[in-house]
């Protein structure tokens, strides 16, 4: 199947892979900084500490707070601006035991079997991880029913690592 990205598949593919991969530490990064906000605003309102220090610690963690939700989000827009505009073609054949993508570097099996590769069916495309690095993104306007059967056939094979 040789196939084209749009802006848009590129933007909800990698914002669904920022969400299976990097959300955790997100989330852990934004309960240590506010922790260090709430402390020092506990500090600074009940004992009456205004230090310096308390407002740059305070300043300092809100910043992070912001750069670490921030920054996933500039990356998908980036990375879709650059991908869309690009006039790229990718290709990906779909065989018995494995996917097989061609690249640049040479070629990538992804085993239905290997426990490191997830696969997630959305309206619009099929999205695959891989070893929670690689994002591969196959759109079905590219491909008739019959191919999206067959390709939905194929990924039952790997249980509950196929979201529908």
């Amino acid at each position: 199947i040789y196939y084209n990205l749009t802006e848009n598949e590129v933007y909800e593919g990698l914002k669904w892979f920022q969400s299976v991969v990097g959300k955790n530490r997100r989330i852990v990064y934004t309960v240590l900084c506010l922790s260090i906000v709430a402390i020092n605003l506990f500090d600074m309102l009940f004992r009456g500490n205004t230090h310096p220090y308390n407002y740059l610690f305070i300043g300092v963690s809100l910043a992070i707070v912001f750069i670490v939700w921030y920054s996933p989000y500039r990356y998908r827009k980036q990375t879709s601006i650059i991908v869309g505009n690009e006039e790229l073609t990718f290709s990906m054949g779909f065989k018995e035991e494995h996917i097989l993508i061609r690249e640049e570097e040479g070629q990538t099996h992804l085993c239905y079997n290997d426990d490191s590769f997830i696969a997630k069916e959305q309206e619009d495309k099929f999205i695959f991880l891989f070893e929670k690095e690689k994002i591969y993104i196959l759109p079905k306007r590219c491909i008739d029913k019959n191919e999206e059967e067959e390709i939905k056939g194929y990924l039952l094979k790997m249980g509950d690592r196929y979201q529908k």
